[in-house]
């Protein structure tokens, strides 16, 4: 074999070796990478689930900060007769911004009623709608905008702020306003004594559903 040829043969040895090496290399980065992905995924796996579920139902619409005395009194009447139902409550949602802005509030116990509109006039403009770090605040965010009837216990923030609420009320049942998939504005929330049991959910989801339709209908769309 000739000098050039060893050479050459040597340079093909070369350059074989060094596309093995760059291939290992580019690899191992891809990996690197989808690692990477994976973990931010998983840290922000509520905000990212959510944001893919939004797209094409960002809606204009927004719940007046003023209702109209029919569906107010509708309201009222809701938790007036209830046994169980000691509050209801109603936010606009922008998710441009990532807040909720409370719109009304309503409670028969005086106190409560009080306590709960203070806070809110404490808390406008500040209250996030995803919380970093709070997973369960996310997870029930997530199953409004889903279409699901939501019910959890009474948040540790509103109990360190409103003491009372802890006192009258166990759980917060929501529903998307309106209650129609993929339309979300907003959410209802209907506060009551005791975690509801299974059977109590059909009854408890189809007066929300009333009251969210009647938001909706009557003070958005103006029918």
């Amino acid at each position: 074999m000739s000098a050039e040829d060893k050479v050459k043969t040597a340079m093909t040895a070369w350059n074989f070796v060094a596309r093995i090496k760059w291939q290992t290399v580019i690899k191992a980065l891809i990996i690197l990478i989808i690692v990477f992905l994976a973990v931010g995924y998983w840290e922000n796996r509520d905000r990212v689930y959510s944001t893919i579920n939004l797209k094409g139902r960002l809606n204009t619409e927004i719940i007046p900060p003023v209702l109209s005395e029919k569906t107010t009194s509708r309201m009222k009447s809701a938790v007036d007769r209830s046994k169980s139902i000691v509050a209801v409550s109603l936010d606009n949602i922008d998710f441009r911004k990532n807040k909720s802005e409370p719109v009304y509030f309503y409670a028969d116990v005086a106190s409560f009623n009080i306590a709960m509109n203070d806070y809110i006039i404490r808390l406008m403009g500040e209250r996030e709608l995803f919380i970093s770090g709070n997973e369960k605040n996310n997870q029930r965010i997530v199953g409004i905008i889903n279409g699901d009837f939501v019910c959890m216990p009474i948040p540790e923030y509103i109990s360190n702020e409103v003491p009372v609420a802890n006192k009258l009320a166990a759980a917060i049942c929501s529903i998307s306003v309106p209650p129609y998939y993929g339309q979300i504005i907003g959410y209802l929330n209907i506060w009551v004594d005791h975690m509801p049991k299974p059977e109590e959910i059909p009854d408890l989801r189809a007066e929300a559903r009333t009251m969210a339709i009647d938001v909706y209908e009557r003070d958005v769309r103006g029918h």
